[in-house]
Order: structure tokens, then sequence, then C-alpha cells
């Protein structure tokens, strides 16, 4: 089937593989799969299809439908702390951008996981408790609690998490770290 730019929106069907609740980011990977992030710190790994999903029988529509599913929450790790340093409570984290890029072998050749491009993510986070407001509820939280963290794929579906920046800042309100763009050079090698 040719693929055009002449079409109309449409809705993922999630195909009862996977929930997705409070989506706050998405990008296509290298790997063909769509990462979605969740406010509650959870990326959401997606393999699609298009076409006639099979569990609609043979008179379904085409769509696009997920086939397969991943739930990373190495974000979720990540400790909140109060103002004062002390502990803030639970780890959930406001996540509010990712970017995928593929991994390279030394030689500059693209790494393979099971035959698909080996990929790393970079999410940022932070402390997802809100307060202020309009009526000045102080709630404590580390204004200086934004991080980057990439998560590197080191297996078909496992990713080891480093966080690569801390400290930045958000509003004790519910603005946070946003999203970001993770460019990539590579040398004269290739």
């Amino acid at each position: 089937m040719a693929v055009t730019n002449n079409f109309n929106s449409s809705t993922l069907d999630l195909n009862g593989v996977i929930s997705v609740a409070q989506p706050t980011a998405l990008v296509w990977g290298k790997d063909g799969r769509l990462y979605v992030t969740e406010v509650d710190g959870d990326v959401k790994v997606l393999t699609i299809a298009f076409g006639q999903n099979p569990a609609d029988g043979p008179d379904g529509l085409l769509k696009f439908y997920v086939t397969d599913a991943v739930t990373v929450s190495g974000v979720k790790s990540i400790p909140n702390n109060n103002d004062d340093g002390a502990a803030g409570g639970s780890n959930i984290r406001q996540v509010t951008g990712i970017d995928v890029t593929q991994q390279f072998n030394p030689d500059g050749t693209p790494q393979m996981i099971d035959g698909k491009a080996a990929v790393t993510m970079y999410v940022t986070s932070s402390d997802s408790r809100i307060g202020a407001g309009g009526n000045g509820d102080d709630k404590g939280l580390d204004t200086n609690s934004g991080v980057i963290t990439k998560l590197t794929q080191s297996g078909p579906d496992t990713w080891e998490a480093v966080d690569l920046v801390r400290g930045l800042a958000r509003s004790e309100e519910n603005h946070a770290v946003n999203g970001l763009e993770i460019i990539q050079e590579l040398d004269a090698n290739g």
C-alpha cells in the first residue's frame, strides 16, 4: 500500500496491550517504536502497525494499532526532596520531555539489538507536586528538582538510567523542565 501525506486524523488503537494515562510528550525512535511519556514518570514504548487489525476481523478498518508495549520506569527511581533537603515522599516524577537517539558503535556503525536499532532516551522530569497557586498552599517542593536522565538501551527491552543534569529550576506551581532536542554529530568516519 502506498503511503501519502493526505490523511485524516485518527486515534491510536491501544488494542488492549497497554493503557496510556496523561501523556505529556511523544517521539518516534530509530527502532521504529513510538516513545510516549506519562506525567507520573513512566515511558511507554509502543510497537505500532498500520493496516487491518487482526483482532477486528476481516472487515476491520485500516488504522494504526499497538502490537507490543513496554513500560520503562527508570525515571521514577529519582527521589523527590523538599526545599529544605528533607525527603519529599513519593518518587512520582513530572515528566514533560523526551528525545530518542540511535546508538553507534566505536567504528561509527549503528548498534543493533535483536535486529533493531539500539536507542538512547533522554527524559526531562521534576518533582511532581504542585503547590502555591491561588491559595498560596506551599508544598515545600524542591524548586531545583529538574533532571535530565539518559536511559541507554542495553537489551531488547531493558535500559540503564543515569542522571546527566540535576538541579534545573522549576516553579512551585506547575511549570517545569520541558521538551528537549538531542543533536548527534558524527565524526569524519560516519
